[in-house]
């Protein structure tokens, strides 16, 4: 099998261009072929990926953080095995695997002489993959916000997301919509709403606890209008899991589900940004083969 790995040099303040050199020390001694590529512009890691088929016998290492993940999942052929190597900022997706606390040196390895599962992917409006998270409210207008600071920001990487939280939620905006499930249709008005594949978010929170990347559904936390003071206590437990028990929040498990806004909002698939006015949400059940850490993936 060939190695290709999709280096996103900007990744984690150029976390990701510390992983070069430890690629070519391991296959200093392995004679497996190995490829490095090096993303140059918006999109680029969605034109790599797309290259290689099956027939190429390849594993694609998305070498980046959440947002390469995205281009590398909505690139990758039917069939071709990926991998993750976490090098951004929030790396949420790779939580999921117990293998966080590996050094890079050591996750290398294990990754590549890792075990191929198959995991499930979420499908927006039949065009957009996403392989942790699709969000709205409060969470599509933090990660606008994540982007607007980015890398000027004087606030450490690993706060930027809980200080973007926090500027947000001074004024959260109520949505109200449509939303149809096999149950129905019926009309809510929420602040934030995670339809996720995932459990986490935005470098650690975690909307859906339960949530399992190989039982073939979705997991939908919606959160009801709330005031900024009403909303404070609960962040701690949103960012903890330990929400799902309050009377404010609703919960599901589902193969697919539709929201129509009266306008377009904010809409961020892996934290990918979007402007829609109607989300239709499905879930592809195993429809990724990705190459895991050996012993890292545990049902829980």
């Amino acid at each position: 099998m060939k190695h290709v790995f999709i280096v996103n040099p900007t990744s984690g303040r150029g976390a990701a261009n510390k992983m070069i050199p430890l690629i070519e020390e391991y296959f200093t001694d392995n004679k497996e072929e190995f490829e490095i590529r090096v993303t140059e512009r918006p999109k680029h890691a969605q034109e790599i990926a797309a290259e290689y088929t099956i027939k190429d016998n390849v594993c694609i290492y998305s070498a980046g953080g959440d947002g390469t993940l995205w281009e590398v999942v909505n690139g990758i052929n039917d069939g071709v095995v990926m991998s993750v190597l976490p090098c951004g900022t929030g790396n949420d997706f790779f939580r999921m695997f117990d293998a966080s606390s590996l050094e890079m040196k050591k996750l290398l390895k294990d990754t590549i002489e890792g075990e191929v599962i198959a995991v499930d992917y979420g499908l927006c409006n039949e065009t957009n993959r996403f392989i942790n998270c699709l969000c709205i409210g409060i969470d599509a207008d933090v990660n606008v916000r994540v982007q607007e600071v980015g890398r000027d920001s004087l606030v450490p990487k690993k706060m930027l997301y809980a200080a973007s939280v926090m500027h947000v939620v001074r004024k959260p905006k109520v949505l109200t919509f449509m939303m149809k499930t096999a149950a129905g249709v019926e009309s809510r008005a929420g602040i934030l709403a995670a339809i996720m594949n995932g459990r986490h978010y935005g470098g650690g929170f975690t909307p859906t606890p339960i949530a399992s990347i190989t039982d073939g559904l979705l997991d939908v936390c919606l959160v009801q209008p709330l005031t900024f003071t009403q909303l404070l206590p609960v962040l701690p437990k949103y960012f903890k899991g330990t929400h799902m028990d309050l009377p404010i929040v609703e919960y599901m498990k589902t193969e697919e589900i539709e929201i129509t806004f009266n306008e377009e909002i904010n809409v961020s698939l892996d934290g990918e940004m979007f402007r829609m006015k109607k989300i239709s949400a499905r879930i592809v059940k195993q429809g990724l083969l990705v190459k895991v850490p050996k012993e890292s993936y545990h049902e829980s």
